[in-house]
This record gives structure tokens, sequence and C-alpha cells, in this order.
């Protein structure tokens, strides 16, 4: 899964290049004046949107869907992910049709207002990326590995006596055994001057 991941990274980069670079091409198209200018950018434009970003977008999101199936992510911040995931496709959409406009041109919107429509690509990043590494809504339970899924030293076989890691388990499960054992009279309450003992009973 590490290729798969790798591969996802390298699309995902090109991607966004396509996302930054395209939009900053429609600021200096749209304050051209002379013909052969815009000419210019219009092979550039469409050079771009299909030979980097559509390709980049394809492959992003084949290898990211990859990478979903393969780890079976849960919770509430996969869901806000692809919500941006879809929020970035409809913008990638977007440029195409504006593409579409400048190449027969139709444009009718100024150099500013590109000027704002190239920075919605930043925040979705900044979004995204902060969603993939905090991990933020997923709650709080027994410790979970950088994917997000319980460690395979909690297995439900033997959870206290699996290596790689069973510290932070064995902690984790005791901190929710020892208040139950100890209401069933399981675990006996330390005396005076005495250390208590797992496993004896109170007399």
């Amino acid at each position: 899964m590490l290729w798969i991941k790798a591969f996802h990274i390298i699309f995902l980069v090109t991607w966004f290049a396509g996302l930054f670079y395209l939009p900053r091409l429609f600021v200096y198209h749209a304050m051209a004046e002379d013909a052969a200018g815009r000419e210019r950018f219009k092979v550039m434009e469409r050079k771009l949107y299909y030979g980097i970003m559509a390709p980049g977008a394809v492959l992003t999101l084949a290898f990211g869907t990859w990478l979903w199936l393969g780890h079976g992510f849960t919770g509430g911040w996969l869901h806000a992910k692809l919500a941006l995931v879809a929020v970035l496709i409809a913008y990638h959409l977007w440029c195409g049709q504006l593409l579409n406009d400048f190449k027969h041109d139709r444009n009718t919107r100024g150099h500013v207002w590109y000027r704002w429509f190239n920075e919605f690509p930043t925040v979705i990043l900044i979004a995204a990326v902060i969603l993939t590494v905090v991990k933020p809504f997923r709650g709080h339970g027994l410790p979970r590995n950088g994917a997000g899924r319980i460690r395979p030293c909690c297995s439900t076989r033997d959870p206290l006596r699996t290596g790689g890691g069973g510290g932070d388990c064995r902690a984790a499960i005791a901190s929710r055994r020892i208040p139950s054992l100890r209401r069933r009279g399981s675990i006996a309450r330390p005396e005076a001057g005495r250390p208590a003992g797992i496993g004896a009973r109170a007399g």
C-alpha cells in the first residue's frame, strides 16, 4: 500500500499544480489586449487542462479510492474530506467551463475576479491536509495506528500478551477492566500498610 500512497501523493501534487496555475493564466488572459497574446494563452490553457490537470485528477481519485478500499478508513474526518474532494472536482469542472469561454472569446469576467478565484484551491488544500493528518471527528477509544485503525496488539484473542506497542494497549484495556473487576470483588482493595494484589479476593 505504500506504493499506492506514493502515487496518490504524486498525482495529487500534479493536479494541484494545474489548479493553482490555470486560474493564474486566466488572470493574464483576461488582461491581454492583443490577439496574438490571447491565442497564446488559449494554447497554454488547453495543454495545461487536458495534458496535466485532467490526468492528474483521474489518477489522484483512482489511487485515493484504492487506498480507501484497502485500508477501510472510517470516521467523520473521512466524510469531511470526501466532501472537500467533491467540491474540488466541481472547481475543476468549472475551470474547464471557463477555459471553453476563453476559447470562444466569451469571457465576461475581469482579472480581479480571477485573482480571487485562484485562491480557492489553497483553502481546500489546507483543509484536506489537516483532515488527513490530524483526523479530527474520529472520537476516542482504544489506541489506533496512523491509518485510524485499532492496533493489532489490541487483538480480542489475547490483548494483554501480544507485543508491538502492547504497553499502550494494556494500559487502555486495563483502565476499562479494573473498575469492573473491583465491582465484582475480583480485585482486593488495599489494606492499610499492605499493597493491593491483583487476583487476590477480598476476605
